[in-house]
């Protein structure tokens, strides 16, 4: 299996499981945090791989030219 295949499978099972607690009505603020929590480390893994693959493919240049408010967004992401 490959990084980026452990990681889509990683991610559709973060997601499942945050839309599971987000359904329950009777969940608290920790298991909201905890689901909470791990998509936000989804996304960011999500946003690593595009800007990575954007790179290879000269797109982020393109982003940069776009909007400069993403790129702070962006960079900020990267370096947490």
């Amino acid at each position: 299996m490959t990084v980026e295949a452990a990681q889509l499978r990683s991610g559709e099972e973060v997601f499942a499981g945050a839309r599971a607690v987000l359904a329950d009505s009777k969940a608290g603020e920790r298991a909201v945090r905890f689901a909470l929590t791990r998509a936000t480390e989804s996304l960011r893994e999500v946003i690593r791989i595009a800007v990575s693959r954007g790179e290879r493919i000269g797109a982020r240049d393109a982003f940069r030219r776009g909007d400069a408010g993403h790129e702070a967004s962006e960079n900020s992401l990267m370096k947490s």
